[in-house]
């Protein structure tokens, strides 16, 4: 079983749940601790629960020799909040891939490390340069860097025209004050640098000396005389450090009353030590953008702001229940700075958290994730020089160190630290240098071991929650070794997500008195066992079923979709109605899942009186979207956009979400599962809207039926004369309706 405080999912905002990140480790008649390589499918878990397992290597396939999984995550299925319990969790471990055999004498551990999702989103790096270093779009131009995408991006050396926040096209490199680039240097960043947009998991708090007690006691000997941190504070409590150790197992010892310091964030750690608990734990180092994107989420920036988005800030002067289970600060403090001569030292992990509501009380990021600001510098890999830039965010930690007890992840920083910076402050430092944008020691280099740095892992995620998979074979054999545990890891912390609207995943069906996140929706076809639209809960328009499509239980929300059988089946909706030649602007979304890679089928067609269409297909596993003011007989002209995918099939047999955005601009935008795939910015098509449509068809073209469509199509909606912003795009795919 396993269990743990404070837990939440929630279909609003921040749209996010958090998670236990479970590995194991084990050792064969007294030996070395090793990893255990987990199976990618054959787990079991409650109804209640939703598991992922984690790859080494995130962009190859899994295989249980070169690229097992080194953990799974474990969240919450279905919205809501407080303590979470699963209970008869199993994980699918071949041990005999391991040399293990029955007759061997097992040990084993399972560890839990507590973590927060941070859906895909597009956000701001920078705080209008009010922050020293902040990220900017040219020499004078202040506005922040706006990520919309994982691709590759280069700076440039430029003024800038300060028209605007949301060019990616532009970005300037403001130097940290230490080491790093010079002013305006120029580089880019690849496509494999992790820049935040892409969904990860980021630990709830930094490292706790309980944490890193229980890491080091796993290692060997040598490894242990790396990895001492009393070499430099020595084997006494120092600044609120309480770990011990000359030899065997690391202890913290009780300093009066049950004081152990346990759940106290770990300080000393160098890039080395931070590396290797990484790498030991299936996990990776967060980049310095990362850590924008995790404390301040899609939101404006705000001048000056710390990690809880305002510029208030109060200081932590006193402790109050030092060193137990309820320890916080002064009433009213969020953070701890400036060398107060009452706090010296880092704080219980998130416990500015406890007894109070509220972002800014808790000291909370967008997401929220604890104490990102003041308490312990973060590590961090640094933009800040070649060395940061060449990190690959798809490669985690296999579990395993070097005999010399170091990390061995390529394409991570080294124990030289090159490539790397802090963030955040700390407990000694002024106010100024927690702000979320500061960069002042963004990319110092520094191997030292210090009261004031700490740190915590991250890992990328892609999926949302999925079930346990069914084995499809009984394993040789199963450890009697496997323990029943609560995880020990887990700091108590208490989180203030509480949702305060109801979730966007109720669907339209669900109630009359529905209304769309966002505008005024033209269309909304919920597919749910009835071939009305629905428009702020009342029925708008209807459908008839041609073949044999079929309403099926497979959906991506509400109860249904609608199935296709690629033969002959198709829906004509009797008109598509309220569509006037306006300002050209609208939106449309919708999910599929096919398995058909090869070939052009149709999700939908419509057109007008004025030979106007749109339409959307796929072909050969990419999607296609088409939108034309002038289509003449059977062949597009100049007034025609063609927007397509490349480079991922979609017809996995998952399902994907599609937007398609005509902004007042005539700029067209193709998005998959929230990210923008295709863009035309030729203005093609006429600066008028489109004539009200005569046809429309889900399945199949219009006209004659043909290029039918095998699979299910679910949640389409279209608005009329709105453009969604990719804000909006990523909250509709988040909660997977309109």
């Amino acid at each position: 079983d396993i269990s743990w405080t404070n837990s939440w999912r929630t279909s609003s905002a921040p749209y996010n749940w958090d998670a236990a990140w479970v590995f194991i480790k084990y050792r064969v008649n007294g030996g070395a601790w090793n990893h255990a390589r987990l199976n990618e499918t054959g787990h079991t878990v409650p109804g209640n629960t939703a598991i992922t397992v984690g790859l080494a290597d995130t962009n190859s396939a899994f295989d249980l020799s070169t690229n097992p999984a080194v953990g799974a995550f474990l969240f919450r299925r279905n919205d809501g909040t407080g303590t979470f319990t699963a209970s008869g969790v199993s994980l699918n471990w071949s041990y005999a891939s391991h040399g293990i055999s029955v007759t061997d004498n097992l040990d084993v551990k399972v560890f839990a490390i507590e973590m927060v999702y941070v859906p895909q989103a597009p956000y701001y790096a920078g705080d209008n340069a009010t922050s020293t270093a902040a990220f900017k779009q040219g020499s004078t131009d202040t506005d922040p860097w706006y990520i919309d995408r994982e691709d590759a991006l280069s700076t440039t050396n430029s003024v800038g025209n300060g028209s605007g926040s949301g060019q990616t096209e532009r970005i300037f490199y403001n130097p940290a004050t230490t080491d790093g680039d010079g002013d305006g240097a120029v580089f880019s960043l690849s496509a494999d640098f992790p820049k935040g947009y892409h969904p990860y998991y980021v630990m709830k708090g930094p490292i706790s000396q309980g944490q890193w007690v229980n890491f080091f006691n796993t290692l060997t000997s040598t490894q242990k005389s790396a990895r001492d941190i009393t070499a430099t504070k020595g084997d006494s409590l120092a600044f609120r450090n309480n770990v011990s150790w000359t030899s065997g197992d690391a202890t913290l010892p009780d300093q009066g009353g049950g004081a152990t310091y346990a759940y106290v964030g770990m300080s000393y750690l160098s890039w080395a030590d931070l590396a290797a608990y990484l790498d030991w734990s299936g996990l990776r180092p967060m980049s310095e953008l990362e850590f924008e994107k995790v404390a301040r989420g899609p939101l404006t920036p705000v001048a000056g702001e710390y990690a809880w988005g305002s510029t208030h800030a109060t200081q932590a002067t006193s402790i109050t229940n030092p060193v137990s289970g309820t320890e916080r600060a002064q009433s009213g403090a969020n953070v701890s700075y400036g060398d107060h001569a009452g706090v010296q030292g880092p704080l219980r992990v998130g416990s500015f958290d406890r007894g109070v509501n509220g972002r800014e009380n808790s000291g909370a990021g967008f997401y929220v994730v604890l104490d990102l600001s003041g308490t312990l510098w973060e590590r961090v890999v640094t933009v800040g020089n070649s060395t940061g830039r060449a990190f690959n965010g798809a490669i985690h930690g296999n579990g395993v160190l070097n005999a010399g007890g170091d990390a061995d992840v390529g394409l991570w920083p080294s124990d030289t630290a090159q490539g790397t910076g802090f963030r955040g402050g700390s407990w000694y430092d002024p106010a100024s240098l927690a702000r979320t944008s500061d960069r002042s020691r963004g990319a110092l280099v520094d191997t030292s071991r210090s009261n004031v740095s700490g740190g915590r892992g991250v890992r990328l995620a892609f999926g949302a929650s999925v079930p346990a998979a069914t084995p499809s074979a009984t394993p040789t054999a199963t450890p009697t070794e496997t323990p029943t545990v609560t995880p020990t890891e887990t700091p108590t912390v208490t989180p203030t997500p509480t949702p305060t609207a109801t979730p966007g995943t109720t669907d339209a069906s669900f109630s009359s008195s529905w209304t769309p996140q966002f505008g005024s929706i033209t269309q909304y076809f919920t597919f749910n066992n009835t071939n009305q639209s629905i428009v702020n809960g009342s029925s708008n328009n209807s459908f008839t079923i041609q073949g044999g499509a079929a309403y099926s239980t497979n959906s991506i929300a509400g109860t249904h979709s609608m199935s296709f059988d690629g033969v002959d089946d198709y829906l004509d909706v009797a008109s598509a109605g309220g569509i006037t030649a306006s300002s050209g602007n609208f939106t449309v979304s919708f999910w599929f899942k096919t398995s058909v890679s090869t070939g052009t089928s149709t999700i939908f067609m419509a057109h007008g009186g004025n030979r106007d269409y749109i339409y959307s297909t796929i072909v050969d596993g990419n999607v296609r979207f088409v939108y034309s003011t002038d289509w003449v007989g059977s062949g597009p002209t100049s007034s025609t956009t063609f927007l397509t995918s490349s480079g991922t099939n979609y017809a996995d047999g998952n399902w994907h979400h599609v937007a398609f955005v005509r902004d007042n601009r005539r700029t067209g935008k193709l998005y998959v599962d929230a990210v923008m795939k295709a863009e035309d910015v030729s203005n093609s098509g006429s600066a008028n809207g489109m004539d009200i449509f005569t046809a429309w068809r889900f399945g199949a073209n219009t006209d004659t039926p043909t290029n039918f469509f095998q699979g299910e199509i679910d949640e389409f909606a279209y608005w009329w004369g709105l453009f969604l912003t990719p804000a909006e795009i990523q909250t509709v795919y988040t909660t997977q309706a309109p």
